[in-house]
């Protein structure tokens, strides 16, 4: 993902945050963190200093996104998840992944109904 593509997902679901790329705030000391005002009744906040990759910083700002690694990732362990589903494991008990297979359903459709950003 780019910056563009992370700034259009922020704009598009917080109108009320303001961010700036790395190293563009603080005198330029920051290379390594993006910064993050909120804004809150007009006013804006102090700048937080956010690190991360991009998908994992709008994790922390809650904006639902998903990405296509992220997608293919859910899709594989599924499979795997119900192909060991019912199978005896190595001491003869039965596999059952019914909690994981509905968690990983739940997610994949939560990820198939959120903005793609790649």
């Amino acid at each position: 993902m780019t910056f563009e593509q992370f700034k259009k997902a922020v704009e598009n679901y917080r109108n009320d945050i303001i961010i700036s790329k790395h190293g563009e705030f603080c005198n330029n000391s920051s290379k390594n963190t993006l910064g993050v005002i909120f804004i809150k009744n007009g006013k804006k906040s102090k700048v937080y200093n956010y690190s991360g990759t991009y998908s994992e910083i709008l994790i922390k700002l809650n904006i639902p996104h998903a990405t296509k690694n992220r997608i293919d990732t859910v899709k594989q362990t599924l499979a795997k998840l119900m192909e060991e589903h019912g199978e005896e494991d190595f001491f003869g008990e039965v596999i059952d992944n019914t909690e994981e297979i509905n968690r990983y359903k739940e997610e994949l459709s939560n990820l198939l109904s959120a903005p793609l950003v790649d």
